[in-house]
């Protein structure tokens, strides 16, 4: 008699065990035993140790102890990704006064399409310059809008043809208007210039090197200045640009890099040997 309870004993604690290991003998009839209600309210014991941590705490109940070390490790984690974090390059963005525009793209129906020659838009961006000015005792920069507003061709080429519709010059803080300000982007092979009236003179930026083939390699890098209609100075000799200038296009965020001369002349220019 006493070896028939010790066997019943057995069995009862071996189903017991494999219902609380989630062993295969699962009850699917959906309405709990005994021992399924067991190993709910264990279970309901486990979860607010393994969830707290990780939960905002109800309201009206104390957080434990562990929310605070969470709270803390997500602060730190968060300061030191800051500190990490490169600064920019370039350092504080100078826009010298000038109300810089954002550019935008349009797409321009040319006036005169020549002979079966597709008549299709020109999708072209605005060409917005900002350039350094130093002649004679003045120092300061230009600012030139140029929006595309027509088309020309050249050698089976759609070429944008520039209007200015504002050019400014900055010095020692102060925003002055251009007269006639002008861009031009060169022709076929991009040798483009801008031109601009200040104070009785007219000024054209220009380039002092060509690579192989009369083509610009760098942005324009020198100035022309006349006055009356006759060349004062030509500041563009190769060797000499005796009036550098340094020029950077305006980019689509409104912004430009910094205008630091590093001039060198292009490849296979001849001028400069």
């Amino acid at each position: 008699m006493r070896t028939s309870l010790w066997k019943s004993a057995a069995v009862i604690g071996a189903l017991a065990l494999a219902a609380c290991s989630g062993g295969g003998d699962k009850d699917t009839t959906g309405a709990p035993d005994s021992v399924d209600a067991r190993v709910e309210d264990e279970a309901v014991a486990d979860l607010p140790q393994d969830l707290v941590p990780d939960l905002p705490a109800p309201d009206g109940v104390e957080p434990d102890q562990v929310v605070p070390d969470v709270a803390g490790d997500t602060a730190d984690t968060v300061q030191e990704v800051t500190q990490d974090v490169p600064e920019g390059d370039t350092g504080p963005f100078d826009d010298f006064g000038f109300d810089i525009r954002i550019p935008q793209t349009h797409e321009i129906t040319c006036s005169n399409y020549p002979d079966r020659f597709p008549e299709e838009p020109l999708v072209q961006a605005d060409a917005d310059w900002v350039c350094t000015f130093d002649y004679g005792d003045q120092h300061g920069h230009v600012y030139v809008q140029a929006t595309p507003v027509d088309c020309t061709f050249a050698m089976m080429s759609v070429l944008p043809v520039f209007e200015c519709p504002a050019g400014y010059m900055s010095q020692n803080g102060k925003v002055e208007k251009l007269l006639n300000p002008a861009y031009d982007n060169g022709g076929n092979h991009q040798n483009d210039f801008l031109e601009f009236d200040w104070q009785g003179k007219h000024f054209k930026v220009d380039h002092s090197t060509f690579g192989v083939g009369w083509h610009a390699c760098r942005p324009m890098d020198c100035m022309l200045v006349y006055e009356g209609g006759n060349l004062l100075e030509n500041g563009c000799v190769p060797k000499e640009r005796s009036l550098p200038v340094v020029c950077v296009p305006v980019g689509v965020d409104g912004k430009f890099p910094p205008l630091v001369d590093e001039f060198e002349p292009c490849d296979g220019d001849d001028e400069w040997k």
